[in-house]
């Protein structure tokens, strides 16, 4: 591989001011279509960061390696990406760039489903989705459901569902996307989740429900709606805490009455902490609203 050049290179300057005329003529005049300029970067990208399909069209019918990358690990596909280009980086997806390629940021790992999910676009999700993206997928570090889940992507939720992503996928910790959703009191999500059929009573690493999550971050209309829709009351975490149990000790009285009235399990010794919190009124609110609705 040649060095990056330290001038100026003109395909890769036609390329970025989207002069097309002027890209074809140095092509015509033997201009390499691939070359090296600062960073590792050639012409494709350079038209990809600035979304001119004249030019994109021209380089790949001139013969432009499409996945070829920069310094970064950065290909065309992710420079459109990243400078949120949607056009051009549907261009190149149907031209054959790789979908699951790296997209390289500085932190994380990201491939270009997991960076478009968790920025909303909700296009470039979309023509990933029709691409098969979620078939052969490499393991990252980001979790495409929980992602949207968690930051109320409702478009981008419902087209990962739709197109078969496991509504009870889990992160490293055992979270699911529920438990994150109900983390961030995102409830259009809880809602969309739950009626696509999530486990309600999977445990993370410490034992956590997401009825447990809820009473935790005192979110007391999450705590109704996942009683409701059939959550357990009894599962304990790994330190034999119910959700009930949890809601005394952060003396949450609401969801405490509300979980006794559901008919939550109360051991014989935890029976007078139960009484004791019901019979005096709360000091510390418990959340009635949600911080997304």
């Amino acid at each position: 591989m040649k060095k990056d050049s330290s001038k100026p290179v003109p395909l890769i300057e036609a390329a970025a001011k989207g002069d097309v005329a002027k890209a074809a003529k140095l092509l015509a005049s033997g201009a390499k279509v691939d070359p090296i300029g600062p960073n590792g970067v050639s012409p494709l990208m350079r038209a990809a960061d600035n979304g001119h399909l004249q030019v994109i069209r021209l380089l790949l019918e001139a013969g432009a390696v499409i996945d070829r990358i920069d310094k970064d690990g950065n290909n065309a596909l992710a420079h459109a990406l990243l400078n949120r280009e949607e056009s051009a980086f549907e261009k190149l997806l149907e031209s054959g760039a790789d979908p699951h390629s790296r997209v390289e940021i500085g932190a994380g790992d990201n491939d270009p489903l997991s960076f478009a999910v968790t920025v909303g676009l909700t296009r470039i999700v979309g023509a990933l989705l029709k691409k098969g993206v979620l078939r052969n997928r490499r393991p990252t570090t980001l979790f495409p459901l929980i992602v949207a889940a968690e930051n109320e992507h409702i478009k981008i939720l419902k087209s990962l569902l739709a197109a078969g992503a496991d509504v009870d996928e889990t992160n490293r910790s055992q979270e699911t996307a529920l438990m994150k959703a109900v983390g961030n009191g995102a409830m259009k999500s809880i809602n969309v989740l739950i009626e696509a059929g999530a486990n309600l009573d999977l445990r993370d690493t410490s034992g956590r429900t997401a009825l447990i999550w809820a009473v935790l971050m005192r979110r007391t209309n999450v705590v109704r709606v996942l009683v409701k829709a059939g959550a357990n009351l009894d599962i304990r975490n790994r330190r034999d805490t119910s959700a009930i149990m949890f809601a005394v000790h952060h003396e949450q009285r609401e969801i405490t009455q509300f979980l006794k009235d559901s008919g939550a399990r109360i051991r014989k010794n935890e029976i007078r902490r139960v009484d004791e919190l019901l019979l005096k009124k709360s000091s510390v609110p418990a959340v009635s609203g949600d911080s997304k609705t």
